[in-house]
């Protein structure tokens, strides 16, 4: 079973139309790792047409980065009814219930199923007194990743992605103390890797910033009766020249 899978992170509002339109097929698994608007917590924007673009194009999830996540509740509401995907993080946690952040989603992929998950590089530390005044909690993100990634394999996921807006020397730690992940996506950190980074067996891509590279990946997952006997990933970052 071969999927195409193409990745962007942290577009910052940038967004390489062109080039994603000649990558993507109907059979492509188009995903992002968080911060693709412009906005900030400090900068409110009534409307962040990126997400429109993202919805056009046909992205399946992306990671609630920092630039997605404002402390505002209204703001927040706007950008997550927006998108017509959905945005992912397993380690924010709403106190007053008022709005839940979908932590993962699973999906069939030919014989198997596959799980998708999400992390949001913490705001502030556990028990902060900033969470009484937003009414979000960020959990460790290596915690949260191992329930998440317990609870996918609990509803039948054979295979793990995870959309990481922690950073590449986070994904690191992450990938080797936690080692329930089969491919970490990143972002945050704006690192470009040419090529997989390999953490023990976890592997890690990410495509730098604002749309300059996009990540183009052959993963190639050999299963019998809907277990995963082996998999192998292959391909690129292609660059953007608009």
């Amino acid at each position: 079973m071969k999927v195409h899978l193409v990745h962007t992170n942290d577009l910052h509002d940038r967004f390489p139309l062109k080039l994603l339109e000649s990558l993507t097929k109907k059979e492509t698994l188009l995903l992002d790792s968080g911060d693709a608007i412009g906005g900030s917590n400090l900068v409110y924007r009534f409307r962040e047409p990126i997400l429109e673009k993202m919805n056009q194009i046909g992205y399946r999830a992306m990671a609630m980065g920092n630039r997605e996540f404002h402390y505002s509740r209204k703001v927040l509401s706007k950008r997550l009814a927006a998108a017509q995907f959905p945005i992912l993080s397993a380690n924010v946690v709403d106190l007053r219930n008022q709005r839940s952040i979908i932590p993962w989603i699973l999906m069939n992929l030919a014989e198997i199923k596959l799980g998708i998950l999400g992390l949001t590089v913490p705001q502030y530390p556990e028990g902060s007194p900033w969470e009484k005044i937003t009414g979000w909690r960020f959990l460790n993100p290596i915690e949260a990743v191992k329930e998440a990634a317990s609870q996918l394999r609990q509803a039948g996921a054979e295979f793990i992605l995870c959309l990481s807006h922690l950073g590449f020397p986070f994904d690191k730690k992450m990938a080797k103390e936690a080692k329930v992940i089969d491919v970490i996506l990143g972002g945050h950190s704006h690192t470009i890797l040419s090529k997989a980074y390999w953490q023990d067996q976890t592997a890690i891509l990410q495509t730098g910033a604002y749309g300059h590279f996009i990540g183009s990946w052959e993963l190639e997952i050999e299963a019998f009766e809907g277990k995963v006997k082996g998999w192998k990933l292959d391909g690129a970052l292609i660059q953007n020249h608009d």
